[in-house]
């Protein structure tokens, strides 16, 4: 239960940063739907280096912080660690201060 709660909160998180306005689909479908587009889009945008950028916010010290966070969201959301792309993500992480 405070899985499903959690992907249900990141789902619902990355839907609300990345999609337009639209009508609120609550039903197990619609979340998945959701969680589906947040994983497909932080994937999207996420740099070489493993880091994610925040356009508003594009200082290095910034990117460890966001990093971090869309990391935490994707494993939430289903994302093992061993994929590739994770990989890179934590490599980014353990090689900068995280402090």
């Amino acid at each position: 239960m405070k899985r499903r709660f959690a992907v249900l909160c990141s789902g619902v998180l990355l839907l609300a940063i990345v999609a337009p306005c639209e009508a609120a689909d609550f039903s197990d479908q619609g979340v998945e739907t959701a969680i589906a587009k947040g994983i497909k889009y932080l994937w999207s945008i996420q740099k070489p280096d493993g880091s994610w950028p925040m356009k508003s916010h594009p200082h290095e010290k910034d990117a460890v912080g966001w990093t971090s966070l869309a990391a935490y969201a994707l494993l939430e959301s289903g994302v093992r660690a061993q994929d590739p792309r994770m990989q890179k993500a934590l490599d980014y992480l353990a090689k900068h201060d995280t402090v």
